[in-house]
C-alpha cells in the first residue's frame, strides 16, 4: 500500500543489462577477433570444456560462424540490393566449405566474401543505430525480436527458399541459445564462485560510455514500470576522484528525471498516481579474490592499501557534495569474494569513512556477509566479526547473511558430519564459539569441550611456526582475535605508547570494542596478532587444510552459538537484506519458501514460537542477472507460501510487515 524500497542491487547488474549486452555482441564487427578471444579465455564461458588451443580454436570458429549466419540472415531481408543479393548467391554456393572450416576469416577471404560481408556489417550497423537508437530503451530487446519475425516471414512467404532458410535460421537460433545462456545465471546450486563467474561476463561486450548510460537509464525504466518502487539504493563500486562521483550522480539525476517524465505520460489517464523515485548511492568496495604469485600476508596488505585509496577518495567526495551539491552517498558495503576477505580487513576503512566524514552526512554500513562459507561456524562468525570489527550501530545492515537462517541439523546431515576448513578457520571457530557462548551464559560443560578441543589441535598450527614459550594460552588466542579489528600496520609501527595515547590514531583501533584495552594490555596477545599479520610461515600453516568429525557438543555449541548472535543482532537493531531468486539460484534450495530469510523473519508465520524474529528486507540483488524484479520478488515468495499451505491472511500479512521493512530499513531520508 506505500510502495518498496530496494535496499540491495547492484546498478551494473540491473535493468536492461543482459539485452545492452546481447545488442552489443550482435553489432561487433566480424573482424574483432581479439575480443572474441578475450570472451571465450573469460572465466565462466564455455565453463564446460577444457580450453586447448584446439578447444579455444574451435569455440572461436562457433562466434564466427554464428556472426556469419547472422549476416547473410540479414541480408536475405534486403535482397532487392545487388550487394546483398551477391552476398547470398556466393555464400549459398559455399555454405558447406564455410560452416566446416577451421578458419572462417580466411575462407570467406578465399571465396570473396569477406570484404562484401565487412561493408555490409558497416551499413547494417548504422541502419540499426538509426532504425533501434539508444534512446529508446526497448530498442535492445525489441530489435532481436523484430529480426528473428522478419525472418519467419520471410520463410512463411517464400516457399521455394524455405528449406534453406529454415536451416540457416535453426543454425542462428541453437547457437543464440548456446551464446546467451553464456551471460544469464543459470547455475542453480552451483554456489557463489561459479555465480561470480557468470556475473562478471554480464556485460562483456558492453565497452562504450553510450552503452553504460543506457544501462543506468535502463534501470530507472524499469522500476518506473513496476510503479510501486519508493526508494532506490544503487550500489556502485568506489572511483578514483571527486569528480567521477559527480559527473555519475549528474548522469543519475538526469536519467532519473527523463524516465519519471516518460513513465507519467504513459500512466496518464489511468488513476494510478507516480512518484519520483528516490535514489542513495552505497559505495560497495570490492572483495578480490587473493592476487595470484602472493602469499597471504602481501596479499592483505596490498588490500588494506587500495582500500586506503579509495576510502581517501570516497571521503572527498562526502565532504564536497556535502558543500557543493546534494550529498546522494548514503551508504557503504563490501561486495564478491568471502574467502581471504575476512571482515577484520575492513574494519579501519569503515570507521574511517563514518568518523571523519561531515557530521551532516549519515553513511549507513552494509556489508555482503554469510553467504559463502566452508562451515556454517565460520559463516555465523563473519557475521559477528562484522559486528563486532566493523562499528555496527542500530539501524546498519547485513546483506544476504544466508548463515543465520541455515538450520543447524540439516546442514550437518548433508555434510555428513564432517568439518573440512583451514586449520585457522578451525582454530579460530572454536575461540569464538566459547566467547559467545559466555557471554550468552552457557553452561561450563560446553566451555570446558571447547577449550579441550583447542588444546587437542593447537600444537598442529603452533610447534612448527612459534618457539615453545611463544606458544600462546587459550585465553592469550582469544585475546588476540579482538585485535583483529585494528589496522595491523599501525600495531607493527608502535612503540611504547600507552593504551589511553591511541586516541591519536582515530579510526585505526577498534577501541570502542569493549574486549579491546583488555586484549591490547596482553602482551602475547599483541605478539600473536603480529604474527597473525604479518609472518608468512604462520599463515601458510594456518590456511593448512584441516577435517575432523563433528561431535554431539560441537553441534550443540553451534547451534546454541546461531541462536544467540540472533538475539545480539535483534537487539542491536541490525536489520538484513534478503535476496530470494539471488539465494535460491546460487545455494541448494528448491523452492522460495525454504529461503533462509523466512527461517529468521517468519517464526509466527511457521509456527515456531520460540524462535528469535529478525527484520528483513526483500530485494533482487542482480536483477538483470537472475531475470526478476523487486515485485516478483515478493510474488514469488508469497506463491511459495501459499503452495505450502499457510493461509492467505497470514501470507499477506507476512508481505506487507516486509514491504513497510523495506523502507523503515533503507538509509535514503
Amino acid at each position: 500500500r506505500n510502495g518498496l524500497s530496494e535496499n540491495h542491487m547492484h546498478l551494473k547488474a540491473s535493468g536492461y543489462t543482459e539485452e545492452i549486452n546481447w545488442r552489443s555482441f550482435v553489432k561487433k564487427d566480424l573482424s574483432d577477433i581479439d575480443r572474441y578471444e578475450q570472451f571465450i579465455n573469460s572465466d565462466g564461458i564455455f565453463k564446460e570444456f577444457r580450453k586447448t588451443p584446439e578447444k579455444k580454436n574451435e569455440l572461436l570458429q562457433f562466434v564466427l560462424k554464428f556472426k556469419v549466419i547472422r549476416i547473410i540472415l540479414a541480408c536475405s531481408l534486403r535482397e532487392d540490393e545487388n550487394e546483398t543479393k551477391e552476398i547470398t548467391i556466393i555464400f549459398k554456393k559455399n555454405i558447406d566449405r564455410i560452416l566446416k572450416s577451421q578458419d572462417v576469416i580466411n575462407t570467406l577471404s578465399v571465396v570473396g566474401l569477406y570484404k562484401k560481408m565487412r561493408n555490409f556489417e558497416e551499413l547494417e550497423n548504422f541502419l540499426q543505430d538509426k532504425k533501434y537508437p539508444t534512446i529508446d530503451l526497448t530498442s535492445f530487446a525489441t530489435s532481436e525480436s523484430d529480426f528473428m519475425e522478419q525472418i519467419m516471414r520471410l520463410i512463411y512467404e517464400d516457399n521455394k527458399e524455405s528449406d534453406y532458410m529454415c536451416y540457416l535460421f535453426n543454425l542462428y537460433i541453437a547457437g543464440m541459445t548456446v551464446l546467451k545462456f553464456q551471460f544469464v545465471q543459470d547455475n542453480l546450486g552451483m554456489g557463489f564462485s561459479r555465480f561470480k563467474e557468470k556475473e562478471d561476463n554480464k556485460s562483456h561486450f558492453v565497452d562504450n560510455e553510450d552503452n553504460d548510460h543506457a544501462i543506468i537509464r535502463s534501470v530507472f525504466h524499469k522500476y518506473y514500470r513496476e510503479k510501486y518502487i519508493q526508494k532506490i539504493e544503487l550500489r556502485v563500486g568506489p572511483k578514483d576522484s571527486i569528480s567521477e562521483y559527480v559527473t555519475l550522480i549528474d548522469n543519475i539525476n538526469r536519467y532519473n528525471s527523463g524516465e519519471f517524465e516518460k513513465a507519467k505520460k504513459e500512466i496518464n489517464g489511468t488513476g494510478l498516481k507516480l512518484n519520483k523515485i528516490r535514489y542513495g548511492l552505497i559505495i560497495h568496495f570490492i572483495k578480490m579474490l587473493k592476487r595470484p604469485n602472493e602469499d597471504y600476508v602481501m596479499d592483505q596488505y596490498h588490500k588494506r592499501m587500495d582500500l586506503n585509496r579509495q576510502s581517501d577518495f570516497l571521503l572527498e567526495a562526502i565532504r564536497y557534495l556535502e558543500k557543493n551539491a546534494e550529498n546522494k552517498i548514503v551508504g557503504i558495503d563490501t561486495a564478491n569474494f568471502e574467502k581471504n576477505n575476512r571482515p577484520e580487513l575492513y574494519g579501519p576503512t569503515y570507521r574511517k569513512i563514518r568518523n571523519c566524514s561531515p557530521t551532516e552526512s549519515v553513511i549507513g554500513a552494509t556489508f555482503h556477509v554469510g553467504e559463502e562459507f566452508s562451515t556454517l561456524c565460520n559463516g555465523l562468525r563473519a557475521i559477528d566479526e562484522v559486528l563486532q570489527f566493523l562499528d555496527y550501530r542500530a539501524n546498519d545492515r547485513l546483506g544476504h547473511a544466508l548463515a543465520l537462517g541455515i538450520d543447524p541439523d540439516h546442514y550437518f546431515k548433508v555434510k555428513r558430519d564432517n568439518v573440512i576448513c583451514s586449520l585457522g578457520d578451525y582454530l579460530d571457530d572454536l575461540a569464538w564459539l566459547y566467547a559467545i557462548l559466555l557471554e550468552g551464559g552457557s553452561n561450563s560443560m560446553l566451555l570446558l569441550y571447547l577449550r579441550d578441543e583447542f588444546e587437542k589441535y593447537k600444537f598442529q598450527l603452533f610447534e612448527s611456526t612459534l618457539p615453545n614459550e611463544d606458544i600462546p594460552s587459550f585465553d592469550d588466542y582469544l585475546a588476540s582475535i579482538y585485535l583483529r579489528g585494528d589496522c595491523p600496520d599501525t600495531h607493527f609501527n608502535l612503540k611504547n605508547e600507552s593504551y589511553d595515547n591511541l586516541r591519536v590514531y582515530e579510526y585505526r583501533f577498534n577501541t570502542s570494542n569493549k574486549h579491546h584495552k583488555q586484549s591490547f594490555l596482553n602482551k602475547k596477545a599483541r605478539m600473536l596478532f603480529l604474527r597473525y599479520s604479518f609472518d608468512p610461515n604462520y599463515r601458510e600453516r594456518a590456511e593448512s587444510s584441516f577435517q575432523t568429525k563433528v561431535t554431539d557438543k560441537y553441534k550443540a555449541c553451534v547451534k546454541l552459538a546461531q541462536w544467540l548472535l540472533k538475539i545480539k543482532i535483534r537487539d542491536m537493531h541490525v536489520y538484513i537484506e534478503a535476496n530470494p531468486t539471488s539465494n535460491k539460484k546460487i545455494s541448494i534450495m528448491t523452492k522460495y519458501s525454504e529461503i533462509p530469510a523466512l527461517a529468521i523473519s517468519g517464526p509466527a508465520l511457521l509456527g515456531e514460537e520460540d524462535s528469535i524474529q529478525l527484520d528483513v528486507s526483500i530485494n533482487t540483488d542482480d536483477s538483470s542477472i537472475f531475470q526478476t524484479n523487486l515485485v516478483n520478488e515478493y510474488s514469488l515468495v508469497a506463491a511459495s507460501l501459499l503452495k505450502e499451505g499457510y493461509s492467505e491472511n497470514d501470507v499477506y500479512a507476512y508481505i506487507e510487515e516486509l514491504a513497510i521493512a523495506s523502507n523503515v530499513h533503507s538509509f535514503i531520508e
